[in-house]
This record gives structure tokens, C-alpha cells and sequence, in this order.
């Protein structure tokens, strides 16, 4: 996939970064409205400031993508330093068919699964996990320790790079940051994102 340049100076992702914090709370349409300033004063045309819908479709997925990335990387250090022995696959139901069939998985912490399989996995996943010390109690979260993991769970797709059921730019255990949503943002095909 052929990279486009971005123009992203320090200051403008600082910019970007106190404009989050500042409407996390409000509605999604004052993001909208106050980055397409920001955008525009940066120069940022790859975001999409010709077209009033593709700029908003942008914009309202890089908001919603750091919104995730930052609740699952809270969840995942609350997780690491619970100690807990086992952790439960919580898939969110409008997620895709694969974040279903993991539902309910119960592996230990140190299951190679978690550093790819670690919500959020892509734009749209509000998937969770939930730490447990046995079995009765992963049951008891809608866990299920028997339940065995997908024969495709650890396949590569040759043409992406990635594992089913994951978007770029989440493939690592760590979810990506504010510049990597906004580089993957600006590629053709959008990083993956959903314009809708």
C-alpha cells in the first residue's frame, strides 16, 4: 500500500489533542465542527475538506477510533495489573462475524491470543475483556472455558497483512495512537476506516 504525505506538525497534533479533551463531553457535531477549523488551518485537503460528508465521516471516525483505542488501553492496564489469571473475549454484538465467534473465550492472560485479540480491533469495535481467577467465575461473566478458539484465529491474510477480524490500524496489542489514526486516515482506502 503506497503511503500518502502528511503534513502533521507537533503543534497541530497538540492542537487536535486539547480539541478532544475539550468536546469529549459535548456532541460529536462540535468536533466535527471545530476540527474542520483546525483542518482547514493546517491544510489538511487529504482529510477531505472538499466534501462536506467525507469530511464528516472522517472526522467522526477518528473520534470514535481514539475514543476506543483510549477505553481499551485503560481496560488493558487495569487488566495487567489486576493480576488476574484468566481473561474473557466480550464481543460486542454489531461488531463482525469473527468478534462473535470469539465470544465468550476464556484464556489465560498469557495465551498468545491477547497480543493480537485485545480490543478494540478496528474502528467500529467496542469489543471489551474482563479479568476472572477461574472458571466458575468466567461463567458467571458470560464466559465460556471451554469454548476453543477458531481454527482462523492466528491465519495472516497474505494480501493485508492482517489476522481475520482485524483492522489496520489496531493489529498490535497496543491500540493506536492519535498520529497513527490520523496518518491511517489520511491513506487511500482510509486505513480501513468505515465512511459511513
Amino acid at each position: 500500500m503506497e503511503q500518502r504525505q502528511v503534513s502533521i506538525t507537533p503543534d497541530a497534533l497538540a492542537q487536535l489533542q486539547a480539541l478532544i479533551e475539550e468536546t469529549r463531553k459535548e456532541s460529536g457535531e462540535l468536533f466535527v465542527r471545530r476540527f474542520r477549523d483546525l483542518a482547514e488551518r493546517n491544510g489538511w485537503d487529504w482529510f477531505g475538506l472538499q466534501s462536506d460528508q467525507n469530511f464528516e465521516q472522517r472526522a467522526t471516525a477518528l473520534l470514535r477510533g481514539i475514543t476506543h483505542s483510549r477505553y481499551g488501553a485503560a481496560k488493558l492496564e487495569k487488566l495487567e495489573k489486576g493480576g488476574f489469571a484468566r481473561w474473557i473475549f466480550n464481543a460486542d454484538p454489531f461488531c463482525g462475524d469473527e468478534h462473535k465467534e470469539l465470544d465468550g473465550i476464556v484464556l489465560p492472560r498469557e495465551h498468545e491470543f491477547w497480543q493480537h485479540y485485545t480490543p478494540p480491533l478496528g474502528w467500529r469495535c467496542s469489543c471489551t475483556i474482563s479479568g476472572v481467577e477461574d472458571g466458575a467465575t468466567a461463567g458467571q461473566l458470560g464466559g465460556d472455558p471451554g469454548k476453543e478458539l477458531p481454527d482462523w484465529w492466528n491465519r495472516i491474510d497474505p494480501e493485508t497483512g492482517l489476522r481475520p477480524g482485524i483492522d489496520r490500524p489496531w493489529e498490535s496489542r497496543v491500540s493506536p495512537d492519535l498520529q497513527t489514526l490520523v496518518e491511517a486516515l489520511s491513506l487511500p482506502g482510509h486505513g480501513n476506516a468505515p465512511l459511513d
